[in-house]
Formats: structure tokens, sequence, C-alpha cells
């Protein structure tokens, strides 16, 4: 059983998965209030589940990259939740979990990149492009692969039948050639499902650290 959650993005997301299954899945209001909502909606699936810490096994965090203040909440949430409890986390790539939503929709075998692209703010874009084979939970993502950019200076990297998901897409989608193409609205953001998909495969692997241990990605 792991608790998994995302605080990278305008809106935190939140999963409670046992083993594949998916017992809850919530996602808070966009806006500044990451850790009052995330808590909430924590409580909210505990109850519902009638859980308690002891069946917890891990949590698993995004770590972004992403904006300051929205991910150091997440990440001190998660040390709050684990090292009283005694419980291990796993960080997450949050542009590798917001690719996994792509994958629906991969029906169109031209697809050839898939960006997952989150607004750093200041004019910029968190950057993260994987290939369709790539999009498996397990798959290794270097973090030099993850990096800061203009959208002008993306527009250029863009080629023709790239997809693009995310809030940083989203948000500077004026500046995208008519080449690419946006993925459906509903498989176009972050969810959690994806963040407990790498977290059990990491978990797996021995990847889990202490609380201590967990660093953000700005």
């Amino acid at each position: 059983m792991q608790i998994a959650f995302d605080t990278s993005t305008s809106r935190p997301v939140l999963a409670i998965v046992d083993g594949g299954e998916v017992l809850f899945e919530w996602a808070g209001p966009g806006g500044t209030f990451h850790g009052e909502t995330l808590l909430a909606g924590l409580e909210a699936g505990m109850e519902k589940n009638s859980l308690n810490w002891k069946q917890i096994r891990f949590i698993s965090v995004g770590i972004g990259p992403g904006t300051f203040t929205g991910l150091r909440i997440g990440v001190v949430i998660a040390k709050f939740l684990a090292d009283p409890n005694n419980i291990p986390v796993v960080p997450v790539s949050s542009l590798q979990a917001q690719a996994l939503s792509a994958e629906p929709n991969l029906f169109d075998k031209s697809i050839r990149r898939v960006w997952s692209l989150t607004d750093a703010k200041r004019h910029e874009v968190y950057a993260l492009a994987l290939e369709p084979s790539q999009l498996l939970p397990d798959f290794f993502v270097a973090t030099e692969k993850e990096y800061a950019i203009s959208p002008e200076s993306l527009a250029l990297e863009l080629g023709e039948s790239d997809l693009l998901l995310g809030e940083g897409a989203e948000n500077y989608s004026a500046f995208w050639p008519k080449t690419v193409s946006m993925a459906a609205v509903e498989w176009r953001y972050l969810q959690a499902k994806n963040i407990a998909a790498i977290g059990q495969k990491k978990f797996d692997h021995g990847e889990a650290l202490s609380a201590v241990a967990i660093e953000a990605r700005y």
C-alpha cells in the first residue's frame, strides 16, 4: 500500500494505491493552498478506505522540476508524514509521471516524441522529451534530460508529429508550430496514479530513501 502525491503544478494530486489497484484518486483546486487541500484530500482518502499508517509501506512524491513554492510544499509534507511513521519515501520525476498521461493519445502511430512541459514561470517551461516506447514506469530518465527553456527556444526544437502535454504546453500554446499537436484535455495533465506507478517500480528496485534524504528539483 502506498500514498502518492505531487504539488509541482497549479493543482495538487494524490492517490492511494494497493499494488496496481487505485483505491482513491484526488485532484485539488488550482491556487496557492496546496498544503491545506492536499492534507484534506489525504484524510478523506484514508477515512474512505479505513486505513491507518501501519498499512502504508511507502510514500511516492513528485520532486519536480517545478515551481519552488509548490514543490517545497509536497516535499515538506512527505517528510512530515514519513518521518514520525518511519515510512520510506520514493522520489519521482514529476515530468516523467506527467508524460505517462500521454499514452491514451498514442493510437496515432505517427507521433514521434512526447513533450512533458511544466510552467516554470519567468517565461520558461521545464521540458522533458520522450519517445513513445519510453513511456514506461520503469524507464530511467536522466536528470539532464529535464531542463528549463524559453518557449521561443523550445519551439525551435519541436518537430513534426511531436505531442505536447502539461500546463507548460497549454500556457504557452501560442508559441508552438502548427506541426505539433496537444494531448486531449482529459489526458493532458499530471495524474497521481502515474506518480504511484513509477514509485512502485522504484520501490521494488530498492530506490526508496529516508524522509530526510528527499530533495526537490527546481
